[in-house]
């Protein structure tokens, strides 16, 4: 009886154990991709509300990883199940790239007021503003909240 009871038991945990994502997915991809760049812009946006020390040098190391991984997610807006993203990704697509351009843009303009380095964390708080106002005009626009 006991046996039967652990292989009960077993069982289902045995299958759920082979129900992880799907890693090969572009919502999956997607997904890492912007936990990859909102890990940079945590650390840019700590360094400017005082959470941690403003070093110019990291803030700008980690501008240029987010600026690396800004690339990636992207393309992999080919599928929406099982994600946040609105229909509209895909039934306006114009609308979604002139939101990705703004991002960018936004991004650009925050690398040119890192260059020279600013001492101060003053010189660069409005163009990061900026781009967190561009990331959640797209959220507001293409996400489900």
């Amino acid at each position: 009886m006991s046996r039967l009871f652990i292989s009960l038991i077993l069982l289902p945990l045995l299958l759920l154990a082979g129900c992880g994502p799907d890693k090969d997915s572009p919502v999956y991809q997607r997904k890492q991709a912007f936990k990859q760049m909102m890990r940079h812009k945590e650390a840019m946006y700590g360094m400017l509300s005082g959470r941690i020390e403003y070093e110019p040098k990291r803030f700008a190391a980690e501008l240029a990883q987010l600026q690396q991984a800004s690339q990636k997610p992207w393309p992999l807006f080919t599928e929406l199940k099982d994600s946040h993203a609105r229909e509209d990704v895909l039934l306006e697509p114009a609308a979604f790239k002139q939101s990705q351009d703004r991002y960018q843009q936004a991004l650009a303009d925050l690398a040119t007021a890192v260059q020279p380095l600013p001492e101060k964390p003053d010189a660069v708080r409005s163009p990061f503003k900026a781009l967190t106002d561009s990331c959640q005009a797209c959220h507001d626009r293409f996400r489900i909240e």
